[in-house]
Parts: C-alpha cells; sequence; structure tokens
C-alpha cells in the first residue's frame, strides 16, 4: 500500500522457475539446500550439489550414486 493510501498489484502469468523465467543459480542452489534440508546433512547435501553441477563433465553417475548410498546406509 503507497503512503495516500493505494493499493497496488501487479499479475504475473509465468511462474518463476520455467523456462520463461529461469532461476539464476544461486537462487537453484538454495532452493536445492532448502529442500534436502529435512533428510541430508548440510555436507552431503553440499557434496551432492557439486556432484549434480558438474555432471556435465562426468564419465559417469557414480560420484552421485556413492554420495546417495552413503545417505541410504
Amino acid at each position: 500500500m503507497t503512503k495516500d493510501g493505494r493499493r497496488m498489484v501487479e499479475e504475473v502469468l509465468i511462474n518463476r522457475g520455467s523456462s520463461e523465467r529461469p532461476l539464476s543459480d544461486k537462487e537453484l542452489a538454495v532452493k536445492f539446500s532448502e529442500n534436502c534440508r529435512s533428510v541430508l546433512a548440510p555436507e552431503t547435501t553440499e557434496a551432492l550439489r557439486s556432484s549434480v553441477d558438474r555432471i556435465a563433465e562426468a564419465a559417469d553417475v557414480a560420484q552421485i550414486v556413492r554420495i546417495l548410498a552413503a545417505v541410504a546406509d
């Protein structure tokens, strides 16, 4: 609400995080961490996020599997 009592509303028809309004790398990292918080330790979350960030350069997904396997133990 403005100081003179007017109320301004903006309607956004495209969701944040869609292909048309993507999240930044930092926003994605925060979202990933928040979603993992209830099931993974912070250091595990960081290791997993780091591995996923480098997946394009990886020969395989073995590192990701090792991290997740350690959580299951």
